[in-house]
């Protein structure tokens, strides 16, 4: 019965994370209908080590309590469920993998202790300055993996797919089909990201090791499964066995989905399992049945604990044994992440070319906050955000930041902090977006058309949003190569006014490096030469706006 009801439950949350993650879409509206990011505020990890990072949850974090608080009554439930990380390791495994050849030992294995150490490692290190969380969440892991690697190529097949369509005799039928598509599930341009194919093929390879092992990746290496298994371990939720009943045909270890040996009397693994309903459908005699009891505490506080004389040989996770020195070392590698990942230059004077998304405040701020779930990268209308690589350090591996080669920060747009489920980027209003300073453009003279080869060119103050433009285009008479004087106008760029937007360098014509670019110059340069927050807070021109 339990099996018959998880299924559908299960593939109906795979479909629910799959439907707000298509609707985390910037149509050019600047709001989103759906509650987009509803998944990662009930990741309890994501909860966790943020709140210890900043000592805050931000938004509707605190429904990761609820998560908390259901694994303690009903164990991981969430990973066996919920999950759709582990749902698509259970498909992946069910394809490869015939139903006859399931008939192999699948009992409980040491490795299995792995991911108590990773969530060890990453509790250190949110403690001690560095938050992994985004790296390995299953959450944040998929959605980025989803984002970055799977989108663009399946956008691109959609959209050639319906173009040859629509040039042959079923173009009638299919093109209705596809303007439906456009305007609901694809951006406004096809999207396109940096480290595509290495995203692809980290989720690819994660889901492969369902065919070494099933479940491999829930099983072994996730610290959101450790996490809610530690509190499995000590909640009510019992797996009752009949010792009577039990033939020893061991068909319910066979069928189980995290290897918590709900054959063996009296040693069923709380933590392990992740109450599918495998082991009770699969038992002819019905000797198996989940149920409530008292909860565990015994677990974490034995009751001859305090009787003992010698110190304890074992380090315990929730009462789960992971082995002191190996606990250790975790815990150390977590800590000692930190100190050395903030004592990286780049953190405290990030690269010039480094733009991070609007609001995001400084370098130190963005990455105590920042999980990398790539939701803002996908919202993003201009494409103008990426993850990057290790240019500002490895704390800051993949997190976003805007690269205007491929793409720009609409100028009207909030989405990104209206996706954010940490606060690494802010929710503005449009307001405050539009005078948020990101960068300063400059303009490259030897590369500039109208400057460097007396060519007109006016696409940059063409695009420029801001009302007054900040790019103007200024009379000059300059020699052309033909010896003779002729008029052109060269672009200036007014540094009260410009908020490093990009959209200028993004439409340079001028082929490779674009003839003006936007550096981060200006928003870290506070009181020097090229702070103007303070002029930029109230612009020329909006003053008079503001007080009609």
């Amino acid at each position: 019965m339990l099996r018959k009801i998880r299924i559908p439950v299960q593939l109906g949350f795979l479909l629910l994370f799959l439907y707000l993650l298509i609707r985390t879409l910037g149509t050019g509206e600047d709001s989103l209908g759906s509650p987009v990011r509803i998944f990662l505020e009930i990741d309890p990890l994501v909860g966790l080590t943020t709140w210890l990072r900043t000592g805050a949850l931000h938004g509707l974090l605190a429904l990761s309590g609820i998560t908390i608080l259901l694994s303690f009554l009903l164990g991981r439930f969430f990973c066996g469920w919920v999950c759709p990380l582990g749902t698509l390791s259970q498909i992946t495994a069910r394809i490869a993998r015939p139903r006859r050849e399931e008939r192999t030992s699948d009992s409980w294995r040491p490795s299995q202790r792995w991911k108590y150490l990773v969530l060890g490692a990453v509790v250190a290190g949110s403690l001690a300055g560095s938050l992994w969380t985004g790296l390995l969440d299953p959450l944040c892991l998929l959605i980025r993996s989803l984002t970055v690697g799977f989108a663009p190529p399946l956008e691109r097949i959609l959209r050639g797919g319906a173009a040859l369509l629509a040039s042959g005799p079923l173009g009638t039928l299919s093109e209705p089909a596809y303007r439906w598509l456009r305007d609901n599930t694809l951006a406004p341009r096809a999207p396109s990201y940096e480290q595509s194919a290495l995203m692809a093929s980290i989720l690819l390879l994660l889901l492969a090791l369902s065919w070494v092992r099933r479940r491999f990746w829930c099983r072994v290496l996730c610290p959101l499964g450790a996490l809610l298994g530690a509190v499995a371990r000590v909640g009510t939720l019992r797996l009752r066995q009949s010792e009577s009943a039990c033939s020893g045909c061991t068909l319910c270890t066979f069928h189980c989905q995290g290897a918590a040996d709900p054959d063996r009397m009296g040693g069923w693994r709380p933590s392990e399992c992740f109450v599918c309903g495998n082991c009770t459908a699969s038992c002819a005699r019905e000797g198996l049945s989940f149920g409530f009891g008292r909860p565990r505490l015994s677990a974490i506080f034995p009751s001859d604990w305090v009787r003992r004389t010698k110190p304890a040989t074992t380090a315990t996770i929730g009462g789960i044994e992971v082995g002191r020195r190996r606990l250790l070392i975790a815990i150390g590698i977590g800590a000692i992440s930190g100190p050395i990942g903030r004592a990286s230059p780049s953190r405290g004077q990030p690269p010039a070319s480094l733009i991070r998304p609007p609001g995001a405040g400084t370098e130190y701020e963005f990455l105590d906050k920042c999980v990398r779930c790539g939701e803002c990268m996908k919202v993003c209308p201009g494409n103008g955000l990426h993850p990057i690589a290790l240019e500002a350090g490895p704390l800051a591996l993949w997190t976003p930041a805007l690269r205007f080669a491929h793409g720009y920060c609409e100028y009207h747009c909030t989405l990104c902090g209206q996706v954010c489920p940490t606060g690494a980027i802010p929710l503005l209003s449009q307001r405050e977006k539009e005078r948020t300073v990101v960068g300063l453009a400059y303009v490259d003279v030897p590369l500039c058309l109208p400057y460097a080869y007396a060519t007109p060119c006016i696409v940059c103050e063409e695009h420029c949003p801001t009302s007054p433009k900040a790019i103007t285009l200024v009379e000059a008479e300059v020699r052309g190569f033909d010896g003779a004087q002729k008029s052109v106008r060269q672009p200036r760029v007014d540094p009260h006014l410009c908020v490093g937007c990009g959209i200028c360098e993004y439409r340079c014509p001028v082929e490779g490096d674009a003839a003006i670019r936007v550096y981060a110059t200006g928003r870290t340069g506070e009181g020097g030469p090229f702070d103007f927050s303070l002029s930029r807070a109230a612009p020329r021109g909006r003053e008079t706006e503001e007080i009609a």
